[in-house]
């Protein structure tokens, strides 16, 4: 079976060289696409040349400032362009654009918000819209981050509501930067301290080893070993407070390429 025939056409579209001098195209095409359509001179002026900002001419828009001028030389059909082609072609010199407008581009007075002022202005205008948060200066702004008092309703179980334990620990461990108390800031330690301060039974060592494990990876505060103990905040957990930190690690796990959640696991 023979192949089907492939139709091969000469593409006989205007293009320019590097002087100035128009010539066809010639490019030999299979598709009816031609590789050089991009070079091809275009049937009508570009929209710079339409509303009179000419190659090598002052045009002022409506705003008063001097607007771009047309730089498609090689594409766009203008007559500004063709007069700049001839004297080019005369003085026998390379084809350049010119520009002597005096046009400058506007300054771009945006500026990216970094990660941490992300963090916390989303953070304010999540509690914002929460009604029942009411934050709690700190009581010593160096060393120890604002706090946010939720009403936590009760569970069904009887046990602390999602989150409440956090809050607890966190308590106490304000506590005990605030009073310097003589003593190590563990687990169990803790666990007794929340317990006479809530009036519940004390939560598990290990729910509150895992509060401090947390807060470690998140980068809140400095958990020190034999004994596991709290020791204390860091300085980035004072100046975006716990649900900043969170906030900043939620943005920065949407920020990873996959392959970084496959190293994680």
């Amino acid at each position: 079976m023979s192949s089907p025939t492939v139709k091969v056409a000469v593409c006989k579209k205007k293009v320019k060289d590097k002087y100035g001098f128009v010539n066809p195209c010639g490019e030999r095409t299979k598709s009816g696409l031609c590789p050089r359509r991009s070079e091809h001179i275009m049937p009508f002026v570009t929209g710079f040349c339409s509303v009179g900002a000419h190659e090598g001419q002052k045009k002022l828009g409506v705003s008063g400032r001097q607007l771009k001028p047309c730089h498609f030389w090689m594409t766009c059909p203008c007559e500004c362009h063709i007069e700049f082609d001839r004297m080019y072609q005369a003085a026998e010199m390379v084809r350049d654009y010119r520009d002597i407008s005096g046009y400058e581009p506007p300054k771009n007075t945006f500026v990216m918000p970094s990660l941490d002022e992300i963090v916390l202005m989303r953070a304010a205008a999540r509690e914002r819209e929460k009604a029942e948060a009411l934050i709690v200066e700190s009581p010593d702004p160096e060393r120890i981050p604002a706090s946010i008092k939720r009403t936590f309703n009760e569970t069904k179980t009887g046990r602390s509501a999602r989150g409440e334990l956090e809050s607890w620990v966190k308590e106490i461990c304000d506590e005990f930067l605030v009073e310097e108390y003589d003593e190590y800031c563990t687990p169990a330690w803790v666990s007794e301290r929340v317990a006479r301060a809530q009036g519940v039974k004390p939560p598990s060592q290990g729910a509150v080893d895992a509060v401090f494990k947390r807060w470690e990876r998140l980068g809140f505060a400095v958990i020190l070993r034999k004994p596991t103990r709290f020791s204390q905040y860091t300085p980035e957990g004072i100046k975006l407070g716990l649900d900043g930190i969170k906030l900043k690690a939620k943005q920065a796990a949407r920020s990873a390429p996959p392959s970084a959640a496959l190293v994680r696991r």
